[in-house]
């Protein structure tokens, strides 16, 4: 339904939902919200949505449903959005080598 909503609907939704973007990145439902925000989202969603995601990252990574956001969010929107926050990943201090290490395409939060 998120791709019918006017613009104003959007950008009050996405408010409400950025202070709660890590529970529902993490949660098994709310993960698929969170996705199609980044989806149909407009490119100040997608920027706001981003930042919050960059704040929040470190305490993403070993959650399951997490990890479909952060594939979401290397997957929608303009590519110049998409590389700046892979660039942000990918110097990210600290990170297990299997972040650096991965194909594009694969995720490390399952393992391979």
């Amino acid at each position: 339904l998120l791709e019918f909503c006017p613009a104003s609907q959007m950008k009050e939704l996405v408010r409400k939902l950025l202070a709660e973007l890590h529970a529902l990145a993490a949660h098994a439902y709310g993960n698929f919200l969170t996705q199609a925000l980044l989806k149909f989202g407009t490119d100040e969603d997608h920027d706001r949505i981003l930042q919050k995601l960059t704040e929040i990252f470190r305490s993403l990574v070993s959650e399951t449903h997490s990890c479909a956001v952060i594939s979401a969010a290397l997957s929608y929107g303009d590519a110049s959005r998409r590389q700046k926050f892979a660039r942000v990943l990918l110097d990210e201090p600290g990170l297990p080598c299997s972040w650096r290490a991965v194909p594009m395409g694969m995720s490390p939060c399952y393992g391979f």
